[in-house]
């Protein structure tokens, strides 16, 4: 790995691009971090939920006197089950949008950073923005 250069004789130019880049993937790695906790403390709320239920339909099943009843208790279980899923499954999705939208937030804030330190960077920015016609004309397809 080459060492960093120093900041007396660093070009600032290169010295600009490359903190925008360090402070991209950091800003992503603190992302990533962050939605693995969310997803992690959800997988863990619905494992708690799901043992919660079947040991409470299991001590159901074992105060059952009646065999009869011993299917109509079962099944009266995978109702509050189909429930943790159902909630877990909308939990998941909100946090998952919520992060696709707060990191392409930030994504495109450093980006517009980046474009505003360093010259090269503007002139990309630049590029992806719609060519438009000084004359008025039509372009053609």
């Amino acid at each position: 790995m080459f060492p960093f250069p120093d900041t007396a004789t660093a070009n600032p130019a290169l010295r600009a691009q490359l903190d925008a880049q360090v402070h991209l993937i950091a800003s992503l790695s603190r992302r990533s971090a962050d939605l693995f906790t969310r997803i992690s403390e959800l997988n863990l709320q619905l494992a708690r939920q799901s043992l919660d239920t079947a040991l409470d339909t299991g001590r159901q099943l074992f105060a059952c006197a009646d065999p009869a009843q011993l299917a109509s208790t079962a099944m009266q279980g995978w109702q509050p089950l189909g429930e943790h899923v159902r909630n877990y499954q909308t939990c998941l999705v909100g946090v998952l949008t919520a992060t696709a939208s707060d990191t392409q937030s930030d994504v495109r804030s450093d980006l517009d950073k980046a474009a505003a330190q360093t010259p090269m960077a503007a002139m990309f920015a630049g590029a992806t923005a719609p060519n438009t016609a000084s004359d008025g004309a039509a372009r053609p397809h």
